[in-house]
């Protein structure tokens, strides 16, 4: 990746996303720019994890996020 961590964080930043979004997009196993990950499949997982929310303890959601890979 030729971008530097400071200029990924000013555009994540400018498009509304955080540095905690930014670590985890980092984080995902794509050719895509972190960037266009966020703006493009980020809210997708979101909607992933919410729609799992009702129907698990706590605990089973956190193991679920981590097995999708959103989170360390």
């Amino acid at each position: 990746m030729s971008e530097c961590y400071p200029c990924l964080f000013q555009m994540a930043e400018n498009q509304g996303f955080s540095f905690d979004e930014l670590q985890l997009a980092l984080k995902q196993d794509t050719n895509a720019d972190p960037v266009s990950w966020l703006k493009e499949s980020f809210m997708e997982c979101v909607g992933i994890v919410i729609s799992m929310a009702p129907h698990k303890t706590e605990e089973e959601t956190y193991g679920e996020v981590r097995t999708f890979g959103f989170i360390g």
